[in-house]
């Protein structure tokens, strides 16, 4: 069932294979209603969670509190990173420095093999 024929199955109400201004309008009420519904509920939770003297009320306090304890937890979670991409960075770094030292070492490997092997060549 491709959108469209989803979209008419949504909105045609009565099933006549029609869709009225009524049907619209009714489904965009029910939305309208169940997002309401999930506002509020959010909404409760988010009071409860800040009242935390439990008074039924959300002083200033207790959002100012609850920003900081915000705050902390964001600051934690960007120094988490930080020191995960720092250690990152550290040991690619190692890792490259690593590589850059064996390339050195082969490097110099072949400059002494073409060293010895120039030095045994007969002179022309």
């Amino acid at each position: 069932m491709g959108i469209i024929d989803k979209a008419k199955a949504a909105l045609d109400a009565d099933g006549d294979g029609k869709i009225t201004a009524s049907e619209v309008l009714g489904k965009a009420a029910d939305v309208a209603a169940d997002a309401k519904e999930k506002a509020v509920a959010k909404a409760g939770e988010v009071k409860t969670s800040l009242d935390a003297n439990g008074d039924g009320k959300v002083s200033l306090e207790e959002v100012q509190e609850a920003g900081g304890e915000a705050v902390d937890r964001i600051g934690d979670k960007i120094e988490d990173v930080v020191d995960r991409i720092t250690g990152e960075a550290a040991e690619e770094a190692a890792e490259d420095a690593a590589e850059a030292e064996a390339e050195a070492a082969a490097a110099a490997a072949a400059a002494e093999a073409a060293a010895a092997a120039a030095a045994e060549a007969p002179a022309e």
